[in-house]
């Protein structure tokens, strides 16, 4: 006999906020003072483009100057590797250029909020996520080569309210990888995802589920009421759960192909 968790009833109705890399196109590191045309350089006494300014060995584009608190293009701004064109570097955390932003403003991911849906790339993650929720029409796409690392106790919710999609597409070369923040067997993990009525055409393939099902539910849990096969899954790979691989309504039945539990083959 399935029995099924309320943890919905509760996580559903607190909309955590994300901590997510920034990957903002627009640089904190403006003009500064150690650089530019200095207080030192200029067209002064001792000569023209100078030592201390201007466009001089340590002005202009120099290695402590530019036009940014800590240097134009040099070892500390820039394109550098502390640099990129962000905040804090970049598409990556060791600041690689990126002109994608990599915030999301809302744990809720609905059609009133994403028009065109929400989409969490490969260049930005790692994301650091608490619960996400898809619903009101919202669409969520995990484009392939993405890693989400979820906080204790969280989950993605899927069609709770509405209807809501979950694309997580990745591929046999780029799979997706959805995982706790720790890493670790011995914590309590996070819960998973999680699939209510309105949840029809949600995919997840190529995917590598770790250290879910928190809380004595599945790594994957199909709620009561869902249309029958409204959700596919394909080549999952759930490892380490902390529970059940797959908990699903017997009337509703995903259509599942091709997943494993800790490297065996998945059987219902």
């Amino acid at each position: 006999m399935i029995t099924f968790s309320m943890r919905s009833l509760t996580l559903a109705l607190v909309a955590a906020p994300l901590l997510l890399l920034g990957c903002d196109s627009t640089s904190s590191q403006n003009s500064g003072a150690p650089g530019g045309a200095s207080s030192h350089g200029g067209t002064s006494s001792t000569g023209g483009a100078t030592a201390s300014g201007g466009s001089s060995s340590a002005g202009g584009s120099s290695s402590t100057g530019g036009s940014s608190k800590n240097g134009g293009s040099t070892s500390n701004g820039g394109s550098t590797s502390s640099g990129g064109s962000s905040k804090n570097g970049g598409s990556a955390a060791a600041g690689t250029t990126g002109t994608t932003s990599c915030i999301i403003d809302s744990s809720e991911v609905t059609a009133a909020i994403y028009p065109n849906g929400l989409t969490l790339t490969k260049d930005c993650s790692p994301y650091m996520v608490d619960s996400l929720t898809v619903h009101d029409g919202g669409v969520l796409t995990i484009e392939a080569g993405a890693t989400l690392k979820f906080s204790f106790n969280t989950t993605i919710f899927v069609g709770q309210t509405g209807t809501g999609k979950l694309l997580a597409k990745g591929t046999a070369t780029d799979p997706i990888t959805l995982t706790s923040q720790t890493g670790s067997p011995d914590d309590e993990g996070w819960y998973g995802l999680e699939f209510f009525q309105g949840s029809t055409g949600s995919q997840v393939l190529y995917t590598t589920i770790e250290y879910a099902g928190g809380n004595f539910d599945a790594a994957i849990v199909g709620e009561t009421g869902m249309p029958k096969n409204g959700v596919t899954l394909d080549h999952v790979a759930i490892n380490s759960s902390m529970s059940e691989a797959i908990q699903v309504d017997p009337a509703s039945s995903f259509v599942v192909t091709n997943c494993t539990v800790d490297g065996a083959p998945y059987t219902p």
